[in-house]
Order: C-alpha cells, then sequence, then structure tokens
C-alpha cells in the first residue's frame, strides 16, 4: 500500500503499517505538520493581500488622474447651442441655449397695400428668428 506524503508530513510524523493493511498515523506529529503548512500559506496570503491593496490604490490614483471634464459646445441648425459636458466619457450634464431673437418681416405673410396700392412695409407682420443662422449660411 503505498501512502502520499509531503516531506514535512513524513519527517515529522510516525507511520505504522499493520499486517492486516491498516495504517496508522501519529496525529500529534500530523497536527504540527499542518500548522507548519497552514503557517507557511497565511503568510504568503497576508503578502498577496497587501500586493492587492497596493494596486488598488495605484489603479484608483490614476482613476483620479485621469478624470477630465470636457465642455463641448454644439451649434444647431436653429441658431441654439447645444452644450454637452462630459467626465471620464460619459455625459454629466446636456442643455441647449436659446439664440439671439431678432424682429424680421414674415416671408410667407401677404404684403398689405395702401389705397393707392402701395406695400405698407411698416404694418407688415413680424416673426421671431435666430440673428445667426448656420442652416442659412451653409445653404445660401
Amino acid at each position: 500500500m503505498s501512502i502520499r506524503t509531503t516531506e514535512k508530513l513524513s519527517t515529522h510524523s510516525s507511520i505504522t503499517e499493520s499486517g492486516n493493511g491498516i495504517v496508522s498515523v501519529d496525529s500529534a506529529a500530523t497536527a504540527n505538520a499542518f500548522k507548519e503548512i497552514l503557517a507557511d500559506k497565511i503568510d504568503s496570503i497576508k503578502d498577496d493581500t497587501k500586493r492587492m491593496q497596493e494596486l488598488r490604490q495605484e489603479i484608483q490614483s490614476l482613476k483620479d488622474d485621469r478624470q477630465i471634464t470636457d465642455i463641448i459646445r454644439r451649434i444647431m441648425p436653429d441658431g441654439s447651442v447645444m452644450i454637452t459636458e462630459y467626465k471620464d466619457g460619459e455625459i454629466v450634464s446636456r442643455y441647449r441655449k436659446k439664440p439671439h431673437m431678432i424682429a424680421v418681416p414674415d416671408e410667407n405673410a401677404p404684403v398689405k397695400l395702401g389705397t393707392d396700392g402701395t406695400p405698407l412695409l411698416a404694418q407688415q407682420t413680424m416673426v421671431m428668428r435666430p440673428s445667426r443662422s448656420i442652416a442659412s449660411e451653409l445653404f445660401y
């Protein structure tokens, strides 16, 4: 019959085999060997946890250094400005600023005519339009 043992176990334990195949192991020797193995493992676990904590702190400091806030302004075709704020690649806030509006004559409304047939431009209906329109700059 073969028995697997470690070196520490075989040097500290006394194994006896009787003629009928029963193996007895000195329990005090195996307990001491187990304690030594456990102590070695605990020390290595402590070293591993310290190293893991150091790596976590290093990763957190790198994340803190990398935190970037970007503000992007886009001029929309209607003249408004969309402002988007990104933090670490994620959108934090997004809002639109309305454009400065000016009154311009309504091109679709008919022009009122006076009794003599002259156009009354002062009485023409007015509409509010943005003072700067990207669409009109691009297409006209």
